[in-house]
């Protein structure tokens, strides 16, 4: 049987021990406990145009109520992430970088959830934003008359081209779909050069919708001459023909005082004249192949025709 003493002294080590332990589960309860750490997971994905290819310089940030934002840019493969992300539910939203837009059926945010020890991947679609034809025009000339055949090839940034051949008035008109450096190159016809001064190939710069408005001269391979035609008294031009190489200068010249015209027949190459007196001249410059019939008006009865026949 044990003392009664020794059973006393267990008794007051025991009462001590379990006020302790009491306590420290008071303690616990109540939340005073080390707090644990968070869990993490991260974030990752890309940023691709419609044909898959990774897109860079687009902004991105993880957001989420109570939590410090995080932000980052794609990089040049479209990659992006973002690690040690507190787990749970956050939002993933994107700016595209400048000349982009969210592809159709795209939302600038989503919904992503971080798992502790796993990566959240995703991604977003972006395609090229709609943008205004770059116009370029003008008019190409040799002493003031438009010049046909002239072939004017433009490059836009990508190397798409678009061209066009002028036809008499040498006015001319190029669309660009997209946008910038432009690459005009001008080619004329053999019986011409480009005049001192300009540039077969030149750089313009036109943003959407713009227009680049210009002038190009040309001057003949040969020397430039000029042909004098005569309106006679009885009722003739003389010569009633004339063949000239581009670049000519035909001039009439009113020999009588009787009043004549010099009417185009069928073409536009110039305006009907009108020569009054004795001494008025009227010139053109034709400058394209063909040929150019025309009449005196007041006399077209008596047949009073001519024609400059323009070989190159």
């Amino acid at each position: 049987m044990p003392h009664p003493r020794s059973i006393q002294f267990t008794r007051s080590l025991v009462v001590p021990i379990l006020a302790v332990a009491l306590l420290l589960w008071a303690c616990d309860s109540n939340g005073d406990a080390p707090p644990t750490e968070p869990e993490h997971g991260s974030v990752a994905g890309q940023v691709l145009d419609l044909q898959g290819q990774g897109i860079a310089g687009a902004a991105l940030s993880l957001e989420r109520t109570g939590d410090t934002p995080r932000s980052t840019t794609s990089a040049s493969d479209g990659g992006f992430q973002f690690a040690e992300v507190p787990t749970g539910s956050w939002t993933l939203a994107i700016t595209p970088p400048s000349g982009w837009a969210l592809a159709a059926g795209q939302s600038a945010e989503q919904s992503v959830n971080v798992q502790a020890g796993a990566t959240s991947e995703t991604s977003f679609q972006l395609a090229t934003e709609a943008q205004d034809a770059a116009t370029v025009s003008g008019n190409i000339q040799h002493d003031g008359w438009g010049v046909a055949g002239v072939h004017l090839l433009l490059r836009d940034p990508s190397g798409d081209e678009t061209e066009v051949t002028t036809e008499a008035d040498g006015d001319f008109h190029l669309e660009a779909a997209e946008p910038g450096d432009l690459e005009l190159e001008i080619t004329p016809p053999d019986y011409f050069d480009l005049a001192a001064g300009e540039e077969q190939v030149r750089t313009l710069t036109v943003g959407s919708g713009e227009s680049e408005s210009l002038t190009v001269q040309l001057s003949p391979v040969t020397e430039q001459e000029t042909v004098e035609v005569e309106l006679l008294g009885n009722l003739t031009f003389s010569p009633s023909q004339v063949t000239a190489t581009p670049g000519t200068r035909i001039r009439w010249i009113n020999a009588e005082s009787m009043a004549h015209t010099v009417t185009p027949e069928g073409h536009d190459a110039w305006s009907s004249a009108s020569l009054t007196s004795a001494g008025d001249t009227f010139e053109v410059v034709l400058n394209n192949p063909g040929e150019f019939p025309y009449f005196c008006q007041p006399h077209q009865a008596d047949e009073m025709e001519g024609t400059v026949v323009i070989q190159p």
